[in-house]
């Protein structure tokens, strides 16, 4: 069976889970769940940091500030292997 065309989407939740993040990272955030969406992995995504900067069309250092406030503010999760790429 091939991949479905659509995710689920309420902006109630969207408009809750993401208020207390900044423009810059909500902007990542669906970026990245588009992304996820795509992957082998549904619902995860494993690149190095560069991946991730050009994925969302910034900077590697705007990239890992992003991606350690979805941390921060408990959005997302992450495992970083030993080669330095990341899991989100």
């Amino acid at each position: 069976m091939g991949k479905q065309p659509a995710f689920q989407f309420y902006p109630g939740d969207w408009i809750q889970d993401t208020r207390t993040i900044s423009l810059a990272a909500k902007g990542a955030w669906i970026d990245l769940l588009c992304a996820m969406w795509r992957s082998q992995t549904r619902g995860q995504l494993t690149l190095p940091m560069q991946g991730y900067a050009r994925l969302i069309g910034a900077t590697v250092e705007q990239t890992k500030a992003v991606i350690g406030e979805l941390i921060d503010m408990q959005i997302c999760d992450s495992v970083t292997d030993g080669n330095g790429n990341v899991t989100l």
